[in-house]
This record gives C-alpha cells, structure tokens and sequence, in this order.
C-alpha cells in the first residue's frame, strides 16, 4: 500500500473551538535540524524559515490568545519513525505570534502520537485559556 503524501501547508486548516484554536499542520522538522550552531551564530534551516513565514499567511484571521494557555498536540506519523518531543518546540515555536503572542504563555503541554499508514502526516494542534476545559 503506498503512503499518502505528507499534509502541505496548502491543506493546512485552523478552526474555531467554544474555548480556542484547533490548528491542523504539516509535521515541522524536529528541534535539532531547525537550529544549528555555525562559527559561534545560531543558524535556522530554510525549512523552518518557510513554515515560519508560511504559518502567518495561512492562519492570518486567528486573533492570539491572551493570558497562559494549554496546548495539545496530536501528531499523526504516517510510518514508525521520530520521537515526540523532537516536534514540540518547533511546533510551538511556528504558532508564536498566531495562536498566543509569545511561547511563554504556554502553561501545559500534553503531546500524543498516533500511528496511521493510511492518513498523510500532520499535527493536530489545540490551544485554550489555561483554567477553561479543552473544547
């Protein structure tokens, strides 16, 4: 059976919950491969720094949470490969600026991995005020 092909950010989707934001977006590159150290200066891949500038246009009419906030994250893998927490700060790091102001709003954190050949990869991401029940 072949794979589908990973989510783009052209099928990426943000839909309004009672409580928040549910944002639906291509798996970002795991922490180590977005940052790296060259001659003494921190550098960013140029795959980030696409999904950086892609992640505003796509989800321009999200107005940012204020306050902490909860996130959750659902990463849907397409074959058994990667670790959680390598996606998580990347993935926080792209919704900075849409779905809260600054990434040290982020009060909790809960991440889930879910196996499915048959779906394209993505993340699944849920953002509410800390204190509100997740929609």
């Amino acid at each position: 059976m072949k794979r589908p092909a990973p989510l783009t950010w052209d099928d990426a989707t943000v839909v309004c919950l009672p409580n928040g934001w549910r944002f639906t977006l291509p798996v970002p590159e795991r922490v180590n491969a977005v940052w790296r150290q060259y001659q003494g200066r921190t550098i960013i891949s140029a795959k980030h720094r696409a999904d950086k500038a892609a992640a505003p246009r796509i989800f321009r009419h999200v107005a940012p949470l204020s306050g902490d906030v909860c996130v959750s994250i659902v990463w849907h893998r397409a074959r058994k490969a990667g670790d959680v927490d390598g996606r998580v700060k990347s993935a926080l790091d792209l919704l900075r600026g849409i779905a809260y102001a600054d990434d040290a709003q982020v009060a909790k954190v809960t991440i889930q991995r879910y196996d499915d050949e048959r779906e394209p990869a993505r993340l699944v991401v849920d953002v509410w005020p800390m204190g509100r029940q997740a929609a």
